[in-house]
């Protein structure tokens, strides 16, 4: 299970820090407008480029994270607390932990806690 948070924490952090990373590169690039010119060009085309690889990075940190949940659910136990969880359960549901109150898609996505209402008399 630590592998797994250690993922999830990395996946919740990493648009703050690219972010953080864009904007020095802005007050860098905005510095060297005066100094010199052609730099700030040239650190826009990185930036550019680099964008690309930034979302392709992100994208696989997700998977990753999404299949390492769908290991960790296909075990019985839930990612978060690594507790058992309900061993009988309709596959096209979510997985719902009793203990942390975590909801997993099948997909191995994480939802933010809200569900989608139940039909009639379904539980």
């Amino acid at each position: 299970m630590l592998h797994y948070r250690v993922l999830r924490a990395i996946s919740d952090v990493y648009p703050t820090a690219v972010l953080g990373c864009y904007v020095a590169a802005m007050i860098v690039a905005l510095a060297m407008m005066f100094i010199f010119p052609p730099g700030t060009l040239l650190l826009l085309g990185f930036g550019l480029a680099g964008l690309v690889l930034v979302v392709l990075l992100y994208r696989l940190l997700t998977m990753v994270v999404r299949a390492d949940a769908r290991l960790i659910l296909g075990g019985g136990a839930c990612p978060c607390c690594g507790r058992r969880m309900q061993t009988q359960r309709d596959e096209s549901r979510p997985w719902a932990c009793e203990w942390c109150e975590v909801t997993f898609l099948p997909s191995g996505a994480e939802t933010d806690g809200v569900q989608s209402p139940t039909r009639h008399g379904e539980p």
